[in-house]
């Protein structure tokens, strides 16, 4: 780890995608990140051993959300709830 030159981080992977197809480095996303930008000059290789990540998400309670935001947040719920058992 002591030896890694990273120069920059994104926050958009569409952005850069544009830097690593022109050569200038590689990124670090998630499985299934690159379907948003099929390109022939990028491909997907999984890091071993394997490193998992944790996210939360979180809203305000009895806040009004727009339709699309309660249709995602009733969704995430059900997942919740199928994933209990």
């Amino acid at each position: 780890m002591e030896s890694l030159n990273i120069p920059l981080s994104y926050t958009l992977l569409s952005n850069a995608v544009f830097l690593v197809e022109a050569g200038l480095g590689c990124a670090f996303c998630l499985d299934g990140a690159l379907a948003i930008h099929s390109s022939p000059q990028l491909r997907f290789i999984p890091i071993r051993p394997e490193h998992i990540t944790r996210s939360v998400l979180v809203w305000k309670k009895n806040h009004l959300f727009s339709p699309a935001t309660s249709l995602f947040i009733q969704e995430i719920n059900m997942l919740r709830a199928n994933m209990k058992g």
